[in-house]
C-alpha cells in the first residue's frame, strides 16, 4: 500500500470516529448545564417547559413596538414567516416588522405554537445526543464517595450484658479507631 492510500485510509478512519462520537461532543461540550438538565427530564416536564417559555417570549414581544424590525435573536422566526406569507400569496417585506410577524399568523395561539415548538425541538434534540452518546463511567464523570460509621452504642445494646460497663469504653475505642 503507497503513502497516498494509506493516508487516505486513515482520514476515512478519523472521520468515521468524528460521526461517531458527534453526539458525545455536542452533548458534554456544547449543550448548556440547564438544557441538559431539562433533556433527561420525562417528555411532560420538556412539554411544560415549552408552553412557558412560549408564552414569557409572546408576552414580551407583545410589549415591544410592533412597527420596530424583528432583532437578531428572533431571526429564525423570519424562515417560518416567509413560509406563511407565501402560503397567504403576499409579497414577504424586505424589512420585517413585529406587525408583519403577527399577521402572519392566524391566532396568538398558533404564534405561540411556533415558539413551543422552538423550545421542545432545542431540548429534544439534545436528549438525542445524550441517547447516543458515550455514557461515561463514575470515574469519569465525577465518580463516588461514600462513608459508613458503625452506630456502636446500638452495637452495644444489642450486646447485652456481654460486654461489661468498664469495657464498653474499650469496646468502643477499639471499634471507632477501625478503618475498613
Amino acid at each position: 500500500m503507497n503513502k497516498r492510500t494509506r493516508l487516505l485510509v486513515l482520514l476515512a478512519v478519523i472521520a468515521l470516529c468524528f460521526v461517531f462520537l458527534w453526539p458525545s461532543i455536542s452533548w458534554y461540550g456544547r449543550t448548556p448545564k440547564e438544557v441538559q438538565q431539562l433533556a433527561l427530564g420525562s417528555t411532560e416536564n420538556i412539554k411544560n417547559y415549552a408552553e412557558l417559555k412560549a408564552a414569557e417570549d409572546v408576552r414580551t414581544i407583545k410589549k415591544l413596538d410592533l412597527s420596530s424590525t424583528i432583532t437578531e435573536d428572533y431571526s429564525w422566526l423570519k424562515k417560518d414567516v416567509s413560509k406563511r406569507y407565501k402560503a397567504l400569496d403576499k409579497k414577504v417585506p424586505a424589512d420585517l416588522t413585529w406587525k408583519d410577524v403577527l399577521s402572519a399568523y392566524d391566532s396568538e395561539l398558533d404564534f405561540m405554537t411556533v415558539f413551543q415548538t422552538r423550545y421542545r425541538e432545542e431540548i429534544l434534540k439534545a436528549k438525542r445526543y445524550y441517547e447516543n452518546s458515550v455514557k461515561l463511567g463514575l470515574d469519569l464523570s465525577g465518580g463516588m464517595n461514600i462513608i459508613v460509621k458503625a452506630d456502636l452504642d446500638a452495637a452495644l445494646a444489642s450486646m447485652g450484658d456481654a460486654v461489661a460497663s468498664e469495657n464498653a469504653g474499650d469496646f468502643k475505642k477499639r471499634s471507632y479507631g477501625k478503618r475498613y
